[in-house]
């Protein structure tokens, strides 16, 4: 029996290596195309905002300028609104017609997780009738607070300047060994000087450049973030950022301590070199005042030791006496008010919510209206 002769019009069978090509190519076209599908998706949501400049040269980061948007932020739709200085918040007027007031901080002083109207920064304004711009940003530390106020705050002529500490965090942060973020940072010489280091830009360009573009990015980037958080916080082996309560001599906490002491006494003369009044506010981590939260945080830290609850407290008021600073404790106010992470109202959730806010004011009004000059 003879074979057929093949047909010559009859399609040639795919080499091994272009159905390789064809594959990769029809996998590449599917992954780029659910990847516009979840940017869709976010956006349409709401999620994923990328509500800052991480490519700040002074600062490492602040807010976007110019911003009027909607975020996503802790289950909550919150309404960001951003100045051209980077700042949340309303433009500062261009004529000083009431007394002007500075705060300065991090993610609780900027209202993360909350409405802006709702936060303690604006309460305060409308009590006092006074102008408040707001240069708290999420992630700052006190070196990079003193840099803000040096750089944006003074140039303002406040007539009073409110720095509030956080303990959660702060103090790990201000230590240049500790510290996790790009910004400026500082170190005590020999002779117990602060030595300041200027903030050097640093690698992730590409990753810069999504975060500016991309809100599937931006999402998946604080997403991970916040379960790298959950999880660290969750460990046996106890928090890092925890060890602010631990009794235990530790050279770093020492270190970071004396760091902390030199930035308040450099942000005190600096604020009165410019005329203007210095008021301080220490704002307690939720483990502070919720007892469920403290006993929870104690079970999970075996490993760091003895702790103490309101170490952070009793040290800043130490720095206090010693600096001549004028320094208020947020923690006796807030423990009165009632369980911190009450299902119904809760004080805390993630960041200071609607009766954290509104729980401090009070204490701030009756801290500032002393010091305020009269209204023009």
């Amino acid at each position: 029996m003879v074979a057929p002769e093949p047909d010559p019009a009859a399609p040639k069978p795919l080499s091994t290596s272009r159905k390789v090509t064809l594959a990769l190519v029809s996998v590449g076209i599917s992954v780029l195309f659910i990847l516009a599908v979840g940017e869709v998706a976010v956006r349409i949501l709401g999620l994923g905002v990328e509500l800052y400049d991480n490519a700040d040269p002074v600062l490492g980061h602040r807010f976007k300028r110019n911003l009027d948007l909607q975020a996503y932020e802790m289950g909550t739709r919150l309404h960001y609104r951003t100045n051209s200085l980077g700042f949340r918040g309303p433009e500062p007027r261009a004529v000083k017609d009431r007394p002007r007031v500075v705060f300065v901080g991090d993610s609780f002083t900027a209202g993360s997780d909350w409405h802006e109207e709702e936060t303690f920064p604006r309460l305060v304004e409308k009590a006092l009738d006074v102008e408040v711009i707001n240069l708290g940003v999420p992630a700052y530390d006190t070196g990079t607070e003193l840099t803000a106020l040096t750089h944006v705050g003074l140039p303002l002529k406040p007539d009073v300047v409110v720095l509030c500490i956080y303990t959660g965090n702060d103090i790990r942060e201000n230590s240049r060994e500790m510290g996790t973020l790009p910004r400026p940072t500082f170190s005590l010489d020999a002779q117990g000087a602060l030595v300041p280091h200027p903030f050097t830009p640093r690698g992730e360009r590409l990753g810069q450049w999504l975060l500016g573009r991309s809100a599937l990015y931006a999402w998946q980037k604080h997403e991970v973030r916040r379960l790298m958080f959950r999880a660290r916080a969750g460990a046996r082996g106890g928090d890092p950022m925890h060890e602010v309560y631990a009794t235990r001599e530790d050279p770093r906490w020492t270190t970071a301590w004396l760091v902390t002491e030199a930035l308040l006494a450099r942000m005190r003369d600096t604020v009165e070199q410019a005329g203007a009044t210095l008021r301080i506010f220490v704002i307690p981590d939720v483990v502070q005042v919720d007892d469920d939260a403290w006993t929870a945080l104690v079970a999970q830290s075996p490993s760091l030791g003895a702790l103490q609850r309101d170490l952070p407290q009793q040290r800043l008021l130490e720095i206090a006496a010693r600096q001549k600073l004028i320094m208020v404790d947020l923690l006796p106010t807030l423990r009165a008010a009632g369980r911190a992470l009450d299902k119904e109202d809760p004080l805390y959730h993630g960041h200071l919510v609607r009766r954290g806010h509104a729980t401090v004011t009070p204490v701030m009004v009756e801290t500032l209206r002393g010091v305020l000059p009269a209204a023009k």
